[in-house]
């Protein structure tokens, strides 16, 4: 049975995205989020465009800045839209929409069939690059694939 209820929650949903963290041992460590963005700014993830800081990269692993807690994996498995920014020149550059996008390590990989590396963070300059473009852009940003649920 379908009804308007279900439909509306269904796309509520479609406009939030959580990341997940993931320890050691490949278990679940923590979720952050919902949140309708993500923006890493350098080494830190922040919730919403300019929101509070969630999660830190430091010495290889993502740590989670409320409980101390480490893990080396970061991902969604919500179509997103993955982006870098540069808020100083207002330039931005999409890479695409995925189902899958996972950060492993300094490293953002999309898709979990045929997965390739797209993006990697220079930790010690605090910017992204592709591998497409060698600018250095400060942001990196998921967003729902549809911001609208349609």
């Amino acid at each position: 049975m379908h009804d308007a209820t279900t439909e509306e929650n269904s796309s509520a949903r479609e406009r939030f995205l959580i990341v997940w963290g993931k320890n050691q041992v490949g278990g679940l460590q923590c979720a952050f989020g919902p949140a309708t963005t993500f923006r890493s700014v350098g080494p830190s993830l922040r919730l919403g465009s300019h929101g509070e800081e969630v999660a830190r990269f430091y010495d290889g692993l993502w740590i989670n800045v409320r409980t101390g807690g480490r893990f080396p994996c970061l991902w969604t498995e919500t179509s997103s839209l993955l982006g870098l920014e540069n808020p100083t020149t207002n330039q931005s550059l999409t890479l695409g929409t995925f189902a899958m996008i996972g950060v492993m390590g300094n490293t953002v990989y999309v898709e979990r069939e045929n997965s390739r590396a797209v993006a990697t963070l220079d930790e010690r300059g605090g910017f992204w690059r592709t591998s497409q473009d060698e600018r250095k852009w400060p942001d990196l940003t998921l967003r729902p694939a549809s911001p609208f649920g349609k």
